[in-house]
C-alpha cells in the first residue's frame, strides 16, 4: 500500500531534510573553526606562561586542555531546538500557504452540470492559482457552450420530430376511424412519409 502524503506534509519533510543538512554543515563548520581556535589559544597560552617565567622553569605552569564536552553538547542541544522550531513553523506556514489552494478546490466542487454559469470569483492571489483559476474559469465557459449548443440541438431536433411524427399519427388515427379502409387508403397513408422527410 503506497503511503500517500498532503502536500503541506510533503513540502514540510522537503524543508526539515534541507534544515537538517544545512544545520549539520554549520554545525561541522563551527566545531571545526572552534577546535582550531581553541589549538591556537593553547598553544600561545603556552608560549606566553613560559616566557612569563622569570626562572626559566616550566613548574607550575598549567595550558587550558582542550574539553570541547560542554561545547558539542551545547551544539547538538541548539541544533535540535532549531530544527524542531523550524520544522514546525514549516509546517504551519505551509499550512497558511495553501489556504488559497484549499479555497480554489471548495469553489471548483461546488461548480456541477447545474451551475455551469458560476464562475470563480475574486480570486486574487496574484500567483499561479489566480491564472490557473482565470483557466479554469475560461474552461468552464466553453463547457457551457457545448453544454447550451447540445440542448438547444436536443431541444430542436425534438420538435422537428414532432411535426411528422404528429402528421403520421394523424394519417394512422384517420384510417383507423374508416370502417373498412381499402389498399389505396394505406398506399395514401404511407405516401405521406417520404413528403414529410423530403419536407422535414
Amino acid at each position: 500500500m503506497k503511503l500517500k502524503l498532503s502536500l503541506r506534509m510533503r513540502v514540510t519533510l522537503i524543508t526539515g531534510i534541507m534544515l537538517v543538512l544545512i544545520c549539520l554543515i554549520l554545525s561541522g563548520v563551527i566545531v571545526r573553526n572552534a577546535e582550531d581556535q581553541l589549538v591556537e589559544f593553547e598553544e600561545v597560552y603556552v608560549v606566553e606562561q613560559f616566557e612569563f617565567n622569570a626562572s626559566g622553569s616550566t613548574e607550575g605552569v598549567i595550558a587550558p586542555t582542550a574539553d570541547f564536552t560542554n561545547f558539542y553538547n551545547a551544539t547538538t542541544i541548539a541544533v535540535v531546538i532549531v530544527l524542531v522550531v523550524g520544522i514546525i513553523a514549516v509546517y504551519f506556514v505551509t499550512g497558511i500557504s495553501l489556504k488559497p489552494v484549499r479555497r480554489l478546490q471548495k469553489e471548483i466542487s461546488s461548480i456541477n452540470e447545474q451551475r455551469l454559469s458560476k464562475r470563480i470569483e475574486d480570486f486574487s492571489a496574484g500567483d499561479e492559482l489566480a491564472s490557473l483559476a482565470a483557466s479554469f474559469n475560461q474552461m468552464l465557459g466553453r463547457i457551457e457552450s457545448a453544454f447550451i449548443r447540445e440542448k438547444r440541438f436536443t431541444a430542436d431536433a425534438a420538435h422537428e420530430l414532432k411535426t411528422p411524427l404528429a402528421i403520421i399519427r394523424t394519417n394512422l388515427d384517420v384510417i383507423n376511424m374508416m370502417e373498412s379502409p381499402d389498399a389505396a387508403d394505406y398506399r395514401e397513408t404511407v405516401a405521406v412519409v417520404p413528403l414529410l422527410s423530403a419536407t422535414y
